[in-house]
C-alpha cells in the first residue's frame, strides 16, 4: 500500500472518530440538551405565609415586649407605623398583611408592616411611600457595614413631640424613628424604629432580608 493511500486512510479514520464524539455528545441522551425552563416567581399569598415573615418576640432585644391589642383585633394607632403622620402602607390592593409592635420601658417601639400585594400593588406602594418619605424625611446614606439585599428605602426623621415618652420614661438621647422598607416579589417589609443611636434598625432588617430570601427564592 503507498504511503498516499495510507495517509488517506488515516484521514478518513480521524474524520469518522471526530463525527462519532460529536454525535455523542450532542444525541447520546436521545436528543440535544434543552435548559430546563424556568421558574415561575415565588408569591407570598396567605396570611400565614406574611406572619411567618413578620419580626417575632424571639427577634427583638430584651426589654421590648410586644404590644398586644387592647379593644379590637388591631393596634391602636399610636402602636401602629406610619410615615409623617400618615399610616403607611396603603393596602387597597393587598392579599394578606400583618402589623406588630414592640415597646421598652423607655417609651421606645418598633413597628412592622408586612404586605402581600396582588398584581402592581407592591410597585405603587413603594412608590407611594417614596414619594411621602421625600417630604418629611432624611435618606439615611449607606454606612460601611452591610445592608440587606433587599432594602428598597431607608429614611429617618424626628418622633413628633406628642409621640415622646412621658416623663420619667425618657429615651437616651434625641429621639428618632427609623424606617426601612424591604422588597420582594411581591412583598414589602416596612420597619420602623425609635432609635436614638445604634445598630438594631439595620440589625432586625438583615434578620427580616434572610426570612424574605428564603421564602422568595426567586426575584
Amino acid at each position: 500500500m503507498s504511503d498516499r493511500v495510507r495517509s488517506l486512510l488515516w484521514w478518513v479514520a480521524a474524520a469518522a472518530l471526530i463525527v462519532a464524539a460529536v454525535v455523542t455528545a450532542d444525541w447520546g441522551s436521545g436528543g440535544p440538551a434543552t435548559p430546563p425552563p424556568a421558574r415561575a416567581a415565588q408569591r407570598v399569598t396567605s396570611a400565614r405565609e406574611v406572619q411567618d415573615i413578620d419580626l417575632t418576640p424571639r427577634d427583638v432585644p430584651a426589654g421590648f415586649g410586644q404590644v398586644t391589642p387592647r379593644a379590637s383585633s388591631d393596634l391602636d394607632p399610636g402602636d401602629r407605623l406610619d410615615l409623617c403622620g400618615i399610616p403607611e402602607p396603603p393596602e387597597g390592593r393587598a392579599l394578606a398583611a400583618d402589623r406588630r409592635a414592640y415597646v421598652a420601658a423607655d417609651g421606645r417601639r418598633i413597628r412592622t408592616e408586612v404586605v402581600a400585594y396582588r398584581h402592581y400593588g407592591a410597585d405603587r406602594a413603594l412608590a407611594s411611600l417614596q414619594a411621602l418619605a421625600a417630604t418629611c424625611a432624611r435618606p439615611v446614606p449607606p454606612a460601611p457595614v452591610e445592608q440587606p439585599a433587599t432594602l428598597a428605602m431607608r429614611v429617618r426623621s424626628p418622633r413628633p413631640v406628642a409621640d415622646q415618652p412621658a416623663a420619667g420614661h425618657r429615651a437616651r438621647g434625641p429621639l428618632r424613628e427609623e424606617l426601612l422598607v424591604e422588597r420582594r416579589g411581591n412583598v414589602l417589609v416596612l420597619l420602623q424604629v425609635d432609635a436614638p443611636g445604634g445598630p438594631l434598625a439595620l440589625d432586625l432588617a438583615r434578620l427580616v432580608s434572610l426570612r424574605l430570601e428564603s421564602r422568595l427564592p426567586d426575584r
